[in-house]
């Protein structure tokens, strides 16, 4: 179904140009929920005021060249400054407007939600530019965390392994 959606054209629109370059962006967007299976706990980055400082998970949309989870893989590294391994899907859901009011008309997507880890031996870098701060929580955390979309806690509630 991913290789469906990507070869659509019509969900592509431009990012930005650069140097008579259009780079896009697909309505495809992947999200990492790291776990650490040892603490039980599972990592959120917050974003700033704009988003009224709600918890999220890294990932983001594909680019048009991006392949099936190395995109991911790209967007965790640059939001948080590591590698994850051991990714497996769990989740997917096509996101609306209806669904979080930070999502702008027009800017639905396709979201698939993967379990991974960090590579061992790396630690967390933060992108501040894009993210406030970051923590680990725990599942009985759940009822109070600020999420930056409602359906996170069902989700979470569903996947998470402890």
């Amino acid at each position: 179904m991913l290789v469906e959606i990507l070869e659509k054209r019509e969900l592509l629109y431009p990012l930005s140009i650069s140097s008579c370059m259009v780079r896009l962006r697909t309505n495809v967007a992947e999200y990492a929920i790291i776990i650490d299976e040892i603490n039980k706990q599972f990592l959120l980055v917050q974003w700033g005021p704009q988003y009224k400082n709600s918890w999220h998970f890294p990932g983001g949309r594909l680019n048009e060249d991006d392949k099936e989870i190395e995109g991911l893989r790209r967007e965790v590294t640059e939001e948080i400054g590591v590698e994850i391994e051991n990714l497996r899907p769990v989740f997917s859901k096509f996101v609306t407007v209806k669904d979080c009011i930070y999502v702008k008309e027009g800017s639905d997507r396709y979201a698939l939600f993967y379990l991974a880890k960090i590579k061992p031996g790396q630690k967390i870098k933060l992108d501040e530019v894009e993210h406030h701060t970051y923590k680990w929580f725990r599942r009985d955390d759940l009822d109070k965390i600020e999420f930056f979309m409602d359906f996170y806690k069902n989700m979470l509630e569903k996947v998470l392994p402890f």
